[in-house]
């Protein structure tokens, strides 16, 4: 959505982004083996490998492919957030009706 008229096609968008995603996981194993400051940790490697994985990708400069991480970031949460609200008022729904 924010790099629409990039060189790359849709298949390279989508390995580009399943690569990261992979990473991402990766370094979320770092809070499942430090409780306590795993998260943070974990949070900022990733925050940290996007920036630099679309500064590279892209050939962005720094201050770009930070502010389109953190947009990224945000929408990907309100949208994950606006999911589950539906699929949770669903599960409700219909368990009303099964008992």
């Amino acid at each position: 959505m924010l790099n629409r008229k990039s060189v790359y096609n849709f298949a390279e968008h989508l390995v580009f982004q399943t690569y990261l995603s992979v990473l991402s996981n990766l370094f979320t194993l770092w809070y499942l083996l430090h409780p306590r400051w795993g998260l943070v940790v974990s949070l900022a490697f990733t925050l940290f490998y996007y920036v630099l994985a679309y500064r590279q990708f892209f050939r962005k400069n720094w201050l770009r492919s930070s502010a389109e991480t953190l947009l990224m970031f945000l929408l990907s949460f309100v949208a994950y957030s606006v999911v589950l609200a539906i699929v949770m008022t669903l599960v409700m729904v219909i368990g009303q009706f099964k008992a």
